[in-house]
C-alpha cells in the first residue's frame, strides 16, 4: 500500500516532466486503461549468474501527460511503481528520477530511418548518485513476432546511451536497448537491455507472454 500510494504522489508532480516537444497525443499513439496489464517472461544475466523470472506490469492511473504503473515479481517485498510520459518515456521509478526523461521511449510516427537524439538527468531516489546521460534512438525495421501472447507487428527501435556520474567518483555506463513496440498493445512485445558499467555486463531480455486489456465500465 506504501509503494502504491507513493506512485500516485509522485505521479501528480510528474506531469511537468513530460516531453516538451511532445506534450499532447499523437496519431498512432494509443492511451492505456487503468486495469491494463502486460505480463512478461524475464531472462536476467549478469556477474551473480543468471535468473528466470515472470513480470507483471499493470497501469493503476492515467493522467493527461503520464501513465502510473505498478510492476512486480517474484522475489518483490511489494510491488514498485514507475511512470511514464505518453510515448513511454520513464519520468521516474524506483531507483531513479529522470529530468526530462530517460529518453528510452518511442515517437508518435516510427517510419523506418526515423532517428532522434535525447540529453537527460538522473538523479538516484537512493542515494546521492546524480548521472549525466547523452544518447541516440533510430527506427531499423518492421518485424512480425510470435511469443506465447500471440503474433504481433513490432517496429524494431535501437537506443544507445551513454552515462556519466556527474558527482562522486567517475562511473561510466553505456546502454543498448532494442525495443520491439507494437500500437496494438501499445507497448513492447519484447525488450532487450544490455548495460556495461565500468566494463562489466548485464543483460535482460523480456518477452510478453500475455496481454489483458482493462474490461470497460
Amino acid at each position: 500500500m506504501k509503494g502504491i500510494l507513493f506512485a500516485a504522489i509522485l505521479a501528480a508532480s510528474a506531469t511537468s516532466l513530460a516531453h516538451a516537444d511532445d506534450s499532447s497525443a499523437a496519431e498512432g499513439v494509443g492511451k492505456p486503461s487503468v486495469g491494463d496489464q502486460w505480463i512478461y517472461e524475464v531472462n536476467l544475466k549478469n556477474g551473480a549468474g543468471e535468473k528466470n523470472f515472470i513480470q507483471k506490469v499493470t497501469v493503476t492511473e492515467v493522467l493527461s501527460h503520464t501513465i502510473v504503473t505498478q510492476y512486480e515479481h517474484s522475489g518483490m517485498e511489494l510491488p514498485a511503481a514507475t511512470i511514464f510520459d505518453q510515448f513511454w518515456n520513464v519520468l521516474a521509478g524506483p531507483n531513479y528520477r529522470y529530468s526530462p526523461n530517460d529518453g528510452q521511449g518511442i515517437r508518435a510516427i516510427l517510419e523506418v530511418g526515423t532517428e532522434w537524439k535525447f540529453e537527460n538527468n538522473a538523479k538516484s531516489l537512493t542515494s546521492s548518485d546524480q548521472l549525466h546521460r547523452s544518447g541516440s534512438s533510430r527506427v531499423v525495421g518492421k518485424e512480425t513476432l510470435t511469443t506465447k501472447a500471440g503474433t504481433f507487428s513490432a517496429t524494431l527501435i535501437e537506443t544507445n546511451i551513454t552515462a556519466r556520474q556527474a558527482n562522486g567518483p567517475k562511473i561510466e555506463e553505456t546502454i543498448t536497448v532494442k525495443t520491439w513496440f507494437s500500437f496494438e498493445i501499445n507497448r513492447w512485445v519484447k525488450r532487450i537491455y544490455t548495460l556495461v558499467k565500468n566494463g562489466t555486463p548485464a543483460v535482460q531480455a523480456a518477452e510478453l507472454i500475455e496481454f489483458k486489456r482493462a474490461q470497460p465500465r
